[in-house]
């Protein structure tokens, strides 16, 4: 818990905070303690606080302070009842009842020469009676007395500390430029080792180029013997200039390593590779001996550009140019190309797209002005009636009908379509660019001449799946394969396949089988023979020929 201050000099009385510690004492003006007799602003000393425990120290050797009559040269610390002689007329009086500290500044009165219970100016009978040579041996033997007591109790006092004293051996590597032992007690140094009482010791250790020591440590005769600290090295501070002044990124060994607040960047001390990256310039290395131990290397690098310059036109200009979604510019064109292999795109509308790839070289000039953009193509959709025809544009098979065509603008294309059974058409087409033409052809099918029979005479006749009458008659079918069937009840089916010729007339004859006999023979229903006729037979007789 917080102490609380009561303050008493000739400004009166009042009360602070334990944190309103260190306190300066002196004359007025900047004081906080007004002493008498001290010129105004002066300060004669400070009261502060370590550990909690307060403290007296002067200010300088202006003013001197005697500490309960001893002369302070450092440092005290003050404790209930402290009595503290500031210069030659004032005084400071210390009193703690528990959590409260009073301190009063008054004049210093010193003691009175004349013994106790007699006035100045005269004399008792006893001194009459003694002479110079009779009263002063008692005074020299209570002297003597005093200071064989001081020294016996010295002397105690050594060796109680000694005995209650644990010897510390204090290690510090590298060793430091200063260190201290801070306690209750100062250590006292006996044959390269400390003689600490047991408690709570701060060990702080300073060297240039290192991290300070601060640490607390627990002194026990049963805690170990030997307090042992490495100081840690600090890193090296690099200050990097570049040429020209751009944002970058340093790399060592591979890890980027961001400035500090100060724009250095922190090392530790050895030999790294360095890398320095910056946007649109090529990247820099280098190995760096770094000194480290918190030294400042400057380092300075030149960037050479990571890019090219590009000069482009176009036929005709006017040209969007793009990298990526990036729009550059339109042609004709100068601007700047990072290296690598770029792509660029050239759009003008009416004209095809034209795809560019580059390698750029960083600092070589690219200079393309004579590229040339085709116009671009006309859209043809193609039909034809019947659909299914197969379409060849410029000799070059592309598909069957229905079809999309995307064919080059501003000259002619031959188109033919041709269909089985169908007379082939041909057409000459020229397309605008951009523009979708409809087109639909229509193909004129080639008959050829068939007579069928069947027996029984009223026989159904169905030709590719469909219905046609009665099975005697005569037929004008598109020259392509067809399929008849001839149907009746109690009959099998029987099914022919004919190709009609537009040259020349064909004949069908068919005798169907009752189901009975049908089931009782399997014989083909088509034979084929040379000379271009056909024969058509049931399963127990042929008849029906053509020529």
């Amino acid at each position: 818990m917080s102490r609380v201050y009561y303050l008493h000099d000739a400004n009166g009385d009042r009360q602070v905070a334990e944190s309103a510690l260190p306190l300066q004492f002196g004359g007025e003006g900047q004081c906080d303690l007004v002493v008498p007799g001290i010129e105004s602003g002066t300060v004669a000393g400070y009261i502060a606080l370590a550990d909690g425990h307060p403290y007296l120290q002067p200010a300088g050797d202006d003013v001197r302070l005697y500490h309960n009559h001893e002369r302070v040269e450092g440092s005290r610390w003050l404790k209930s009842g402290d009595r503290v002689q500031v210069g030659e007329s004032g005084m400071l009086l210390w009193q703690v009842r528990g959590d409260q500290v009073f301190v009063t500044a008054e004049r210093f009165v010193p003691p009175s020469a004349t013994p106790p219970g007699s006035t100045a100016g005269a004399r008792s009978p006893q001194a009459e009676l003694l002479t110079p040579a009779t009263a002063s041996p008692p005074a020299v033997h209570r002297g003597r007395r005093h200071l064989v007591a001081g020294v016996l109790t010295a002397l105690a006092l050594v060796a109680l500390f000694v005995l209650l004293a644990v010897p510390v051996t204090l290690v510090i590597e590298p060793a430091p430029e200063a260190r201290d032992v801070d306690g209750l007690l100062p250590g006292v140094p006996l044959a390269g080792r400390l003689l600490l009482l047991p408690g709570d010791y701060r060990v702080t250790a300073r060297r240039e180029g290192y991290r300070d020591i601060d640490a607390r440590v627990a002194v026990s005769r049963d805690g170990p013997r030997e307090l042992r600290f490495a100081l840690e090295e600090l890193p090296g501070r690099l200050a990097v200039t570049l040429e020209p002044d751009v944002p970058y990124t340093l790399l060592v060994d591979g890890e980027a390593v961001a400035a500090g607040p100060d724009g250095l960047h922190a090392v530790q001390r050895g030999r790294h590779a360095l890398r320095v990256e910056s946007e649109r310039y090529l990247p820099v290395e280098a190995e760096v001996d770094v000194v480290g131990l918190d030294e400042v290397q400057p380092l300075a690098f030149t960037l050479q550009p990571a890019w090219a310059e590009l000069r482009l036109d176009s036929r005709p200009q006017g040209a969007r140019v793009m990298l990526r979604d990036a729009f550059l510019g339109t042609t004709p064109l100068e601007t700047e190309l990072m290296q690598g292999t770029r792509t660029l795109l050239l759009e003008l509308p009416g004209y095809k797209r034209v795809q560019l790839d580059l390698p750029v070289e960083a600092g070589k000039a690219l200079v393309l002005d004579d590229i040339v953009l085709p116009p671009a193509d006309g859209v043809l959709e193609l039909d034809s009636t019947p659909p299914g025809a197969t379409v060849t544009v410029d000799q070059v098979y592309r598909g069957t009908t229905p079809l999309r065509l995307e064919l080059a603008s501003g000259r002619p294309h031959r188109l033919r379509l041709a269909l089985p059974g169908h007379r082939a058409v041909e057409r000459d087409v020229e397309l605008e660019a951009e523009q979708t033409t409809e087109l639909r052809l229509k193909l004129s099918a080639l008959l050829g001449t068939v007579f069928v029979s069947a027996t029984p005479a009223d026989a159904e006749l169905w030709i590719d799946g469909k219905q046609a009458g009665r099975a005697t008659q005569r037929l004008r079918l598109a020259t392509r394969e067809h399929t008849l069937e001839f149907r009746r009840d109690g009959y099998a089916t029987q099914r022919v396949k004919v190709t009609p010729n537009a040259a020349a007339s064909q004949r069908v004859d068919v005798t169907l089988q009752t189901t009975a006999a049908a089931a009782e023979a399997a014989t083909p229903a088509t034979l084929s023979a040379t000379g271009g006729m056909r024969r058509v037979a049931g399963p127990t007789r042929a008849r029906g020929w053509w020529s």
